[in-house]
């Protein structure tokens, strides 16, 4: 499910011992480009690879492909590029990506103000130490490009790019805290996504 595949052929009736050999390794070469970048700050459409081969296909192969999810290497507007950039289950690359960096970096961020500390109290103060290392890692990702940032709508009123929320001592009942795991901890952040083309439309006129 969480696969993903690039056609490596230069047309689609290719036998496969005539695909360039250097195109065998183009999902190599595909991951090796864009893992170069930050989790957050890539898409993995419109790169272009060193060494590979474009392939020739018509605009119903390119949908039919798209169509599994997959990706492809082709030339456009005289520049090869990658196309799709979509796991096997129809999610983006690097939204994928992202998710992971993100949840590793929150739980190493929290595992580390619970080890580095004597000990991290069941109280507000102590979940505030908690709160302040979520927001950390999401501030983080935003500044890596995964999370969307603040914006506003037309009225004025700022749509955040995250927003953060844990429990108050007071309202966790004693049997939870004996158990000394501290639940109901949450965020929802805004994806930043990515522009992978563009539709504009317009008029010539003597006038406006």
């Amino acid at each position: 499910m969480r696969c993903a595949g690039i056609f490596a052929k230069q047309s689609v009736d290719q036998e496969l011992d005539d695909v360039p050999r250097d195109n065998l390794y183009i999902n190599v070469a595909w991951a090796a480009k864009c893992l170069n970048y930050q989790a957050g700050s890539e898409t993995w459409a419109l790169k272009t690879l060193v060494g590979m081969q474009p392939a020739s296909l018509t605009s119903t192969q390119m949908r039919k492909i798209e169509t599994l999810h997959l990706s492809y290497y082709t030339t456009c507007a005289d520049r090869d590029i990658t196309c799709n950039g979509q796991v096997t289950y129809g999610e983006w690359i690097d939204v994928v990506r992202f998710r992971d960096w993100l949840q590793n970096d929150m739980q190493k961020a929290i595992y580390s103000l619970l080890v580095k500390n004597p000990k991290i109290p069941y109280t507000d103060r102590g979940i505030a130490l908690v709160k302040s290392e979520m927001i950390a890692s999401l501030k983080r990702g935003q500044q890596n490009g995964g999370i969307a940032d603040s914006e506003y709508n037309d009225d004025g009123d700022e749509i955040p790019g995250y927003v953060v929320s844990v429990p108050r001592s007071a309202n966790i009942s004693d049997s939870q805290k004996k158990s000394r795991k501290l639940v109901d901890c949450k965020f929802r952040a805004r994806l930043a996504g990515a522009i992978h083309a563009v539709e504009v439309k317009g008029t010539l006129a003597y006038s406006l």
